[in-house]
């Protein structure tokens, strides 16, 4: 009886060993799926950039895999803190739609296709306030806007998505001052009219840019006129292809 009864207890001790064993095995053959900290996926002032790459729409030239296959619907990643890093629609591999968020559950950027033709970027500030917006035509900014922590516009242009030029821009400072503004006055000849502002509003310098193929680049062109605080015009400066060639001091 003894015999039988050790004989019974080994098999059984052998039958747990196995089972564990295959346990252990199966174990190390689920991929483990990796968290992040917010310092592993922000990338400075340009934030979440690492999915960019997966925006076929807008020429992005990667596809991402699942368990080996590319992956297709509804892919989350997240942060080591429990919330979400990222949710987005596969195709393909290809994102469609995606959002992205900060660590502390603030929306970073949603993105989203509109049409054949059209899709747009939202980017966030930390907090929530809106920092970017861009619409696409095909993987073309067409219209693009930049705002500052406190929601006044930092920058703004608009797009000749055809041609590859700008129609209109404004730069403005850290409190949405407008510093420098160009409007689209000769489409064929691809002339601007370009002012520059003091702080004050006040116009500083106005005159003519140009857009040069050859330099890919918005060059002075003509007689501009500079004016002081006062409103008053100081100088005329005439420029060829980008290069001052003359100037006249009307105003001490």
């Amino acid at each position: 009886m003894k015999i039988v009864y050790k004989a019974v207890l080994a098999a059984a001790f052998l039958s747990t060993s196995a089972v564990a064993q295959n346990t252990q095995s199966l174990e190390s053959q689920i991929p483990t799926v990796k968290k992040f900290t917010q310092a592993e996926v922000i990338d400075g002032d340009l934030g979440i950039t690492r999915y960019n790459n997966l925006i076929f729409r807008l020429g992005g030239d990667s596809s991402r895999l699942c368990k080996d296959y590319q992956c297709s619907g509804w892919v989350e990643d997240y942060y080591e803190n429990g919330q979400a890093l990222h949710k987005g629609y596969y195709e393909q591999g290809y994102l469609r739609v995606f959002k992205n968020f900060y660590a502390n559950g603030n929306k970073e950027r949603d993105y989203k296709i509109i049409d054949d033709k059209k899709s747009n970027l939202k980017v966030y500030f930390e907090n929530g306030e809106i920092k970017s917006e861009i619409t696409y035509v095909h993987s073309e900014p067409k219209e693009w806007t930049d705002y500052n922590a406190d929601g006044t516009i930092a920058y703004q242009e608009i797009n000749d998505v055809g041609d590859g030029h700008m129609i209109y821009q404004k730069m403005c400072d850290d409190k949405g001052k407008v510093e420098s503004e160009m409007k689209l006055e000769n489409k064929k000849e691809k002339i601007f009219d370009h002012k520059l502002y003091y702080s004050n509003g006040a116009v500083k310098e106005a005159g003519k840019t140009q857009y040069v193929e050859s330099l890919m680049d918005y060059v002075k062109i003509g007689t501009w006129q500079i004016y002081n605080p006062l409103g008053e015009v100081v100088k005329e400066q005439t420029y060829a292809f980008g290069k001052l060639s003359e100037e006249k001091i009307l105003k001490q």
